[in-house]
């Protein structure tokens, strides 16, 4: 699958650019429609009927999709995680497309962003933002998925472990890496079309960092990741995508 940013400006509310009509293409597998024709938007409206969900395939000669985004601090790393994300306010102002393969999304169309917050997984590098330390793995897990689970019985269907995770202890107790993991485990149960990752080993030793890395390897061979990362010693161990720098 090819994921391309064409002509991408951002404007944040404060008047200041970023990007200039920049445009970035990643490759890669990942999730694909399960209808042989997903819908296009125009001028934020549906133009035909949109496909209702992703299952994930793997092309026989496909490679590892795991992407990095490198530079600067304010270069707009993050700013362009929170676009493919769609994570993006009303109040900043996107101009340029974003297209799967052939289908092609306007990116200053508010349904674009909706579609784009649907189906890409973001993970942020503060897991304190995502997983509560006093709930177990289990519960973490629950709680992600409460805009689509009807009850408790959800916790049922996870026994033993997730990424080696174990289920039942506090996260508090379990060691950063876990948390990470967790974290990545939590929002991956939307089945996204992309996982985004900023700096998901930034605060984490050299142990928990590869543990963290080793797993998002595994990963990228069946959805397209991309990650943000300032450490060119795990960049130059685990890159076989692009490694972009803004």
């Amino acid at each position: 699958m090819n994921v391309t940013l064409t002509n991408l400006t951002f404007t944040f509310p404060s008047g200041k650019r970023l990007f200039d009509n920049r445009s970035i293409e990643l490759s890669g597998t990942g999730f694909y429609p399960t209808s042989p024709k997903p819908y296009t938007l125009v001028r934020g409206r549906k133009a035909s009927a949109g496909y209702v969900g992703f299952r994930a395939i793997q092309h026989p000669e496909s490679q590892f999709a795991l992407h990095f985004l490198t530079g600067k601090n304010g270069v707009g790393k993050s700013t362009l995680a929170r676009i493919i994300s769609g994570l993006t306010s009303p109040q900043e102002k996107i101009s340029g497309t974003i297209a799967f393969d052939n289908n092609h999304y306007d990116l200053s169309a508010q349904a674009t962003r909706s579609f784009l917050y649907e189906h890409v997984a973001y993970a942020s590098q503060r897991t304190d933002d995502m997983v509560a330390p006093h709930f177990t793995a289990r519960e973490n897990m629950a709680l992600a998925a409460l805009p689509s689970y009807p009850g408790l019985g959800i916790l049922k269907k996870y026994n033993g472990q997730i990424f080696g995770i174990p289920m039942d202890i506090p996260a508090k107790n379990i060691s950063g890496g876990q948390r990470q993991l967790l974290s990545i485990a939590m929002i991956l149960q939307k089945k996204p079309l992309i996982l985004i990752l900023d700096e998901p080993t930034a605060a984490l030793d050299e142990q928990n960092a590869i543990m963290v890395m080793d797993t998002i390897k595994t990963l990228s061979a069946q959805i397209l990741c991309i990650c943000i990362c300032h450490d060119e010693e795990l960049i130059a161990r685990y890159a076989q995508g692009k490694n972009i720098r803004l």
